[in-house]
């Protein structure tokens, strides 16, 4: 079977967004496939944070809740972990739950940096 040129690209294009993904890289622009094969946008930040806006920090932050929802598969441990901008005690029990100890300070200090509360 021969493939056309243009079903090749698809398939390189698609393994080369899910390799990066993989490894994290969030600018490239792409959209997630949600449930059912929807389209949903990804989240770029969170409205309630009033402060500096840098895109690589709130994808650490977001990671944080992303994992720590995958570790308890309860949607409202991720809508706790990211209210009021990351700053909640739910954050910091992910950081502690994801056995990021070593890094709690830094992760609440970004934290403060894009709620504005620095």
């Amino acid at each position: 079977m021969s493939m056309s040129s243009a079903a090749m690209c698809l398939v390189i294009f698609f393994s080369l967004a899910e390799i990066f993904e993989c490894r994290g890289v969030d600018n490239l622009g792409l959209e997630d496939f949600g449930p059912a094969g929807m389209k949903a946008k990804r989240r770029i930040f969170d409205t309630s944070c009033k402060g500096f806006y840098d895109r690589g920090l709130f994808a650490q932050l977001d990671r944080v809740c992303e994992d720590c929802y995958n570790l308890y598969r309860k949607p409202h441990v991720a809508a706790e972990c990211r209210r009021d901008c990351y700053t909640t005690e739910v954050f910091e029990s992910c950081l502690k739950d994801l056995m990021m100890h070593d890094f709690i300070n830094e992760y609440k200090e970004m934290a403060l940096m894009v709620s504005g509360k620095k």
